[in-house]
């Protein structure tokens, strides 16, 4: 069977090295780019290609094409090598969408340049290496350098941290405890971190809301009013209620005496 684009019987459509296709396939290649280039494009350009492909070119023109640069078949119909052709362009020119297809227009300033030929500069990159540099450099003695940042990071870790300030606030602490053995162990949950905690390692407000000393201090710690509240019913706070000697001495802290 001849081939079904130049008619020659020596080879078939595939195999043919015709010089035309190459044109066409430049043309095609145009239609590509422009489509891809129109802002209007975006979302259709796959459907607005083959159907362009099929409205300008004939069935022996787009299989001559696909079947040259993809492997679909030849007794397929036009659109699908349309199709194989678009899949082509789309893999091998991902980027045409983003060439510049015209030149910038030349301002009129700059209008006189474009009568001036071509300048053509002779350049190149020297990459041989230059040791004479290395003549010049005079060696350093590192070892104090590196003995003053060791003293220096040995300080720094054997400093204290600055002890943070404890606000205090006019509130009366009282020791007062009327619970049993029993009944100071038993486990009661903080309204505000919601861990458990015994009877007697919490601390009740005036306004019978208790909860654990961490979030207390936490609390006290970051009230910006010259009176703190307890954090539940917003009752400002006068008295701090405590059920033994270590949890005195902790909310005295708090407290100006």
């Amino acid at each position: 069977m001849p081939c079904s684009f130049c008619g020659n019987p020596q080879h078939y459509v595939r195999n043919c090295d015709s010089a035309r296709i190459n044109g066409l396939t430049a043309n095609m290649r145009l239609v590509y780019i422009n489509l891809s280039l129109n802002p209007n494009t975006t979302g259709n350009l796959q459907n607005l290609f083959i159907n362009t492909l099929c409205v300008q070119y004939n069935a022996h023109h787009l299989k001559a094409v696909a079947v040259r640069y993809t492997n679909v078949k030849t007794s397929v119909r036009k659109h699908i090598h349309a199709f194989a052709i678009w899949a082509y362009f789309n893999d091998v020119m991902p980027s045409a969408t983003i060439l510049p297809q015209f030149p910038d227009i030349v301002p009129a300033y700059a209008a006189d340049l474009e009568q001036l030929e071509e300048l053509i500069l002779p350049w190149e990159i020297d990459r041989t290496a230059d040791y004479s540099l290395f003549s010049e450099l005079t060696p350093i003695n590192l070892a104090p350098l590196f003995q003053e940042a060791l003293t220096l990071t040995l300080e720094e870790i054997q400093t204290e941290p600055a002890v943070q300030t404890i606000k205090k606030y006019y509130i009366n602490p009282v020791l007062l405890c009327n619970e049993t053995d029993e009944e100071l162990e038993e486990t009661i949950e903080c309204a505000i971190c919601y861990n458990d905690f015994k009877l007697n390692e919490t601390v009740t407000l005036n306004c019978s809301h208790l909860f654990c000393y961490g979030c207390i201090y936490n609390s006290l710690q970051i009230q910006q009013k010259a009176h703190p509240c307890c954090a539940l019913c917003r009752t400002n706070i006068t008295t701090f209620v405590v059920k033994n000697e270590e949890q005195l001495e902790y909310v005295s802290r708090h407290c100006r005496l």
